[in-house]
């Protein structure tokens, strides 16, 4: 076995309880200080479970003290609610 490919203890959401299609979000530099981008995944994801609540994109930093005292309760919520262990796993993802 490769040393680059090992097995590890994953999270992921519990798709019978999150929605998937609220759960990703795309978060690149093309959108990071687009506010119409920000506020229509905003409107999308309305109360679900998403990344994008564990995130902050660029033109929020002015708010940042608030959003990331937001993001670690997010974090801690979707650690006891939303995340599924799956201990000694792997994803493979190849990029063409």
């Amino acid at each position: 076995m490769s040393a680059y490919l090992l097995p590890a203890d994953i999270l992921l959401p519990d798709f019978e309880k999150t929605d998937a299609s609220a759960w990703s979000v795309v978060a690149c530099d093309q959108y990071t200080s687009e506010p119409e981008y920000w506020k229509s995944v905003e409107e999308q994801v309305g109360e679900k479970p998403s990344t994008l609540k564990l995130i902050l994109p660029e033109v929020y930093l002015e708010e940042s003290k608030d959003r990331i005292a937001e993001i670690h309760d997010n974090m801690n919520t979707y650690l006891k609610d939303v995340l599924v262990r799956h201990p000694n796993k792997m994803i493979y993802l190849e990029r063409t």
